[in-house]
């Protein structure tokens, strides 16, 4: 029995040739309506039971899209409780059991996605405890990835890095913050009041860097393993840095406080000895005033002054400003493994 008879073998009109009514999934080209027709009613081929190429808009879960117009080959990535197949999906970056979900950490989301670039991620550190998620930024590159930045200062913006350190977070929500370049305000993250090394949370390694226009000058790692907040920086826990004559020292200062007994402003101060301004010796000096030395202010610049010694063993401070071989830093980051 027919359905219809237009006198023509053509397949590409409302008739096809075998005397039927062209309908999507007959496996011809409708002209002017369909843009394909692959014979079949899957969505997850090059043609969707509409006849139509995959789109990211077409309400289906068609071509390579992990859930409905999301993931995939679209630019729109899957929330939370959605489908996907990797965490380039997702729009938190992490994806697991093949549903889009928070990691409770930058190394999370790296272990679940090898090629998660470096940037802002979502975490929950308690992994949905009481603590409210955080946007953060994750170095996925250095030192095999998966890095959580909760500190960032910068130079010639003003303040006190211990202050700072062990106060409230500060421009947390701050998402122009979050990158390694120097800007005009300081961030400090909860987790480390929150996170570290309690609430569930294990801090298991830290390692703090040096910028100059995003590229690390110098970096300092260190075992978080047992750590608090403030006892993770010091000679014994140092694991790793730039420099040949560390861990070794030796030290009048390794610490966040510094020069804090003698009011002098020198914080995450890593300093090998004193014996007058001219003598003054080390490694690292986040510095803001009073200044009892002319050092401290690198010839007048604004602090916070982010100071550090160029080479590969401890610098003589005041030589190494008189001689320009000072390395001035225009960031300094603490992140968290």
């Amino acid at each position: 029995v027919e359905e219809c008879d237009d006198g023509n073998m053509d397949d590409t009109d409302m008739c096809v040739g075998a005397c039927k009514n062209a309908v999507c999934g007959d496996g011809f080209v409708q002209a002017g309506t369909e843009t394909c027709d692959d014979g079949n009613m899957a969505n997850n081929d090059m043609c969707t039971t509409l006849c139509k190429a995959p789109a990211c808009d077409d309400m289906l879960l068609s071509g390579t899209e992990s859930d409905v117009d999301c993931g995939g080959m679209c630019m729109t990535k899957c929330a939370d409780g959605k489908m996907c197949n990797g965490g380039g999906d997702c729009a938190s970056g992490y994806c697991s059991m093949n549903k889009c979900a928070v990691a409770i950490s930058c190394q999370q989301i790296k272990q679940g996605n090898a090629m998660a670039p470096s940037g802002i991620y979502t975490i929950d550190p308690d992994g949905g405890g009481m603590g409210a998620p955080l946007k953060v930024y994750c170095d996925m590159v250095t030192d095999g990835g998966g890095w959580t930045m909760v500190f960032k200062v910068s130079s010639g913006v003003a303040g006190d890095a211990n202050t700072l350190w062990t106060g409230a977070a500060q421009n947390e929500n701050d998402e122009t913050l979050l990158n390694v370049q120097k800007v005009a305000k300081h961030y400090v993250s909860g987790y480390i009041a929150n996170y570290w090394n309690k609430g569930g949370v294990t801090v298991t390694d830290v390692r703090t860097h040096v910028y100059k226009a995003g590229a690390i000058q110098k970096f300092w790692k260190f075992d978080g393993k047992m750590s608090t907040s403030i006892s993770w920086f010091t000679n014994t826990k140092l694991t790793g840095s730039s420099y040949m004559d560390l861990p070794a020292g030796p030290f009048n200062f390794f610490s966040i406080l510094g020069d804090g007994p003698n009011n002098a402003g020198r914080r995450f101060f890593i300093n090998r000895n004193y014996g007058g301004c001219n003598v003054d010796a080390g490694w690292l000096v986040l510095d803001t005033a009073p200044d009892p030395c002319a050092w401290d202010t690198n010839k007048n610049a604004a602090a916070i002054r982010i100071l550090y010694a160029a080479g590969q063993t401890f610098a003589t401070w005041q030589n190494a400003i008189d001689n320009n071989q000072l390395g001035v830093g225009d960031a300094y980051a603490v992140f968290v493994r």
